[in-house]
């Protein structure tokens, strides 16, 4: 995500750079003037408020026009490059607390507002099976190496025991892990979705 993003932003970065030039060239445009007017062939700099003698003012002098003069190509591609981002982080209007533009009726019963939360966490859920993905290969990786190295008569800690007492403390050797292991990790309602695991408890709580 973060290198899709950069991409998004370099271009949205590009895209503020020339809106500041085109705005640039709208306040201090480039000039024609004809060469037998009063205007002397030389570098000048007009500043506001400075008067500048010619014989014709409607026909010696003449501003370049350029195309979307008035911003609005680059202010539509900056609009376009933030749905894009909003897209891709799944951060728009309704994380802010506001109704999203046109998706009002969307929104006016508190099913269509789950369902609609629901939808926006997909991204967040595939980030989650990633990491369990991940966590799968490193418990992998950790059990090879046990089997190797693992020190004679190694003992651990055993789950629901009093630390204090010998019966808590388990002796383990690598003879007795010679053997494969598949490790899983699934996503439950404490970690997926707030919303369900809410009315879940609600429903519970009325029973």
């Amino acid at each position: 995500m973060p290198e899709v993003l950069e991409g998004l932003h370099d271009l949205l970065h590009e895209l503020f750079n020339a809106n500041l030039d085109r705005g640039d060239i709208a306040n201090l445009p480039v000039m024609l003037y004809r060469a037998s007017s009063g205007v002397k062939p030389e570098e000048m700099r007009a500043r506001p408020g400075d008067w500048i003698p010619v014989d014709n003012p409607k026909e010696d002098a003449l501003p370049v026009q350029y195309p979307h003069a008035d911003q609005s190509w680059s202010f539509n591609m900056i609009g376009l490059v933030q749905q894009l981002s909003e897209r891709l982080i799944q951060v728009g209007s309704l994380q802010f607390g506001q109704v999203p533009q046109g998706k009002a009726s969307a929104l006016r019963t508190v099913g269509t507002t789950m369902a609609i939360l629901q939808q926006g966490a997909a991204l967040p859920e595939q980030i989650l099976r990633r990491f369990f993905h991940w966590l799968q290969q490193v418990y992998g990786q950790f059990h090879m190496l046990n089997m190797k190295f693992l020190p004679e008569k190694k003992r651990y800690l055993i789950a629901g025991k009093d630390p204090d007492t010998d019966q808590a403390y388990g002796e383990l050797s690598p003879q007795q892990l010679q053997l494969p292991v598949n490790f899983e990790f699934g996503a439950t309602l404490l970690n997926t979705n707030k919303g369900v695991m809410s009315q879940s408890q609600e429903s519970i709580g009325h029973h």
